[in-house]
């Protein structure tokens, strides 16, 4: 009995042994064997006339039978192994993409709390900045921290495309010499500065131009300069603005 079940076992392994290497052979799936040398592994998908189409995971791929050597095809095993394997390399795929824009993302969020320096221009005793509005409309302001709103020209409103026929969510603004003004509130999607930006940014439009106004496109008030440490370097030409987390 003793020799009978030593028997079965080592039979057992063998067998094991071999379904083993059937299965995990080198060709899990039709591999193409070309006359220069080269193989390919995939699923034909059709074959037509003098080519061969092979779905190799990632898109088909045509070849002519010209070219080809010799063609294994692999059985329903086979199949599903590879099936597995794109699927496992697929998944692979994704988490180390979703790594790498959580890598790109940190980096991005610690570069835009750096320090950055931008270039402004005086005019009689005013300092005015190069801005972009919504990434698409370009505007000069004049940096004004007594404004609690960024307030936009009527004709910026126009550029941007500011409806102000429907006379919605009205305010006042005072302007740097006194004067009250009307103005349309407006939530701005994109507000840059040379580079630095914040979103969702509160404006107003002004329902008319002001006569004898010294802010060329707008101002630029605490709306936009609250997401921000900042200071002035006057004898640079320059200021200075650190974003808050």
């Amino acid at each position: 009995m003793g020799s009978i079940s030593v028997k079965s076992t080592r039979f057992k392994l063998i067998l094991g042994i071999v379904i083993f290497l059937f299965i995990y052979k080198g060709s899990w799936a039709d591999t193409i064997y070309l006359k220069n040398g080269r193989s390919v592994e995939g699923f034909i998908k059709n074959e037509e006339g003098d080519s061969v189409s092979l779905d190799i995971g990632f898109g088909i791929v045509g070849f002519k039978k010209s070219d080809i050597d010799k063609i294994y095809r692999s059985n329903q095993v086979e199949s599903e192994f590879l099936r597995q394997k794109w699927e496992k390399q697929r998944i692979e795929k994704a988490k180390k993409q979703e790594e790498y824009s959580k890598i790109e993302a940190a980096k991005a969020k610690v570069e835009s709390l750096k320090p950055k320096q931008v270039l402004v221009s005086r005019e009689g005793g005013h300092i005015f900045v190069q801005a972009r509005l919504n990434n698409k409309v370009p505007a000069e302001l004049l940096l004004d921290t007594g404004a609690s709103l960024v307030l936009l020209s009527n004709e910026i409103g126009r550029k941007l495309g500011v409806d102000k026929d429907k006379k919605k969510s009205i305010v006042k603004m005072q302007v740097a010499d006194g004067r009250q003004v009307e103005a349309q509130y407006i939530l701005l999607d994109s507000l840059m500065v040379q580079g630095v930006e914040a979103k969702k940014v509160d404006a107003a439009v002004l329902l008319a131009d002001v006569d004898d106004a010294n802010f060329k496109d707008g101002l630029l008030g605490m709306s936009f300069l609250k997401n921000f440490n900042f200071k002035i370097d006057q004898s640079n030409n320059r200021i200075i603005l650190e974003k808050l987390e």
